[in-house]
């Protein structure tokens, strides 16, 4: 079993980076208009300091660095395994 999860664990860090990343870059602008648009047809009053813009702004920049670690962190694990193998 432990070795089966060895061989799952770093793709499944990779396509969940990957996920982060195409939320984060080709899916943005549909989210972000569909948000804005769903914001402004809401009646519940919003705060005057709040600009959703710049909130998904800095949700993206997050869901971009948490994606490159993830993916970062897949290949790494793919690298150091076959390395290890190679040393053992």
């Amino acid at each position: 079993m432990r070795n089966k999860l060895s061989i799952i664990l770093p793709f499944l860090f990779i396509f969940n980076g990957v996920i982060f990343l195409l939320v984060s870059t080709v899916f943005y602008p549909a989210i972000t208009q569909e948000l804005i648009t769903i914001q402004e047809q809401s009646t519940i009053a919003t705060p005057d300091f709040w600009d959703l813009s710049k909130v998904l702004g800095i949700v993206r920049i997050i869901f971009i660095i948490v994606g490159v670690f993830l993916t970062g962190f897949g290949i790494a694990m793919v690298v150091f395994r076959k390395r290890w193998i190679l040393w053992s």
